[in-house]
């Protein structure tokens, strides 16, 4: 190896060491060394011990104690008829059987030939008071209606008093009382006919009656009545004494009108 390239590793090893040395002595200088803290500065307020105040807890209300009141249990109803199940008149809902007869007159419990037909109950209505009651009923299923009483009032619409709620009609209806009569012509034919008035005082008035006829005193059929034409059967004149042949046989055809003199 050259001589001058060892030199140069032998300054290096040396520098190494001595570097290595020098690091040791600072951190053992640095272990042994206690901190200190920064002194306390007496201007800077301290805060006030915490004392324990007391809590106050509010106590919860009182309440009465529940009184449980006892439950009365509800009666069964009583449904009473035969409860022997060997009867033929066995009733499974009947809850009660005593000692008496049923509205035919037997026993509730009835025993009878099995083998003999038992006719079977009718049921119904068997309230005669009542109005869906069945005369051919002979058990009763609690059908029987009884209508709500009659609530009396007028039952007119018409009337003043009308009531709306009344079912039967009492008599006690009320009306406005009639119109005061205005007398005058009701005929509308009339030519004095009054349209407001409401009772006829018998002074209508019609124009006169057109009478066909003869007008003519001097003429055989001269009809006084008569206000329009005429017939003449004798021998009319024209102003004067000079005769007009006419033919009287045809009389008055109801449109031929003579007037004047003849």
């Amino acid at each position: 190896m050259d001589n001058k390239l060892l030199g140069l590793l032998g300054i290096g090893v040396a520098a190494y060491l001595l570097l290595k040395k020098k690091k040791d002595e600072t951190v053992a200088i640095v272990s042994n060394t206690e901190p200190t803290l920064p002194p306390i500065d007496p201007t800077v307020p301290s805060l006030p011990p915490l004392l324990d105040e007391p809590i106050f807890v509010t106590p919860l209300p009182t309440f009465p104690p529940i009184v449980e009141e006892p439950i009365t249990p509800t009666p069964p109803q009583t449904v009473v008829g035969c409860m022997d199940p060997n009867s033929i008149t066995y009733n499974p809902l009947a809850n009660s059987e005593p000692d008496v007869l049923d509205a035919n007159g037997f026993p509730l419990c009835q025993y009878g030939d099995p083998y003999t037909e038992v006719p079977a109950d009718v049921l119904g209505c068997v309230d005669p008071n009542s109005s869906t009651y069945n005369p051919l009923a002979t058990l009763d299923d609690g059908s029987c209606f009884y209508p709500p009483a009659p609530i009396l009032g007028c039952t007119d619409p018409q009337a003043l008093n009308f009531d709306y709620n009344a079912t039967s009609d009492n008599g006690t209806c009320a009306y406005n009382p009639p119109p005061l009569p205005i007398a005058g012509c009701t005929n509308p034919s009339a030519l004095n006919y009054d349209a407001s008035a409401n009772y006829d005082d018998g002074s209508c008035q019609y124009p006169p009656v057109q009478v066909i006829g003869c007008t003519d005193p001097l003429a055989q059929n001269f009809n006084p009545q008569a206000t329009i034409g005429c017939s003449n059967p004798t021998t009319p004149t024209t102003g004067g004494n000079t005769p007009v042949n006419v033919n009287y046989s045809r009389g008055f055809n109801g449109e031929q009108f003579m007037f004047g003199n003849y």
